[in-house]
């Protein structure tokens, strides 16, 4: 997957798609897009990258809150 860096406006490659949709994981490592080389990974902080179109990522992969409390949900006690 690509993602744009918010600052700089480079492109990037996401090396585990794993990393950049659990929230817990605030760094993940990416590939700086350079013509035909291929870039050692780098960490960067999800907070400094959006989707190439610039939207936000979700923030359910940003904040580990919204998923745990969507996670509890099934085993609440009705009353």
């Amino acid at each position: 997957m690509l993602l744009k860096v918010k600052v700089s406006g480079s492109l990037v490659e996401v090396c585990n798609l794993s990393e950049l949709m659990d929230p817990c994981t605030k760094r993940i490592h990416v590939r700086e897009l350079r013509g035909y080389k291929n870039a050692q990974p780098v960490h960067l902080q999800k907070s400094d990258l959006t989707f190439v179109s610039g939207e936000p990522l979700p923030t359910c992969w940003l904040q580990v809150h919204l998923n745990y409390s969507v996670r509890q949900a099934p085993h609440a006690k009705a009353s």
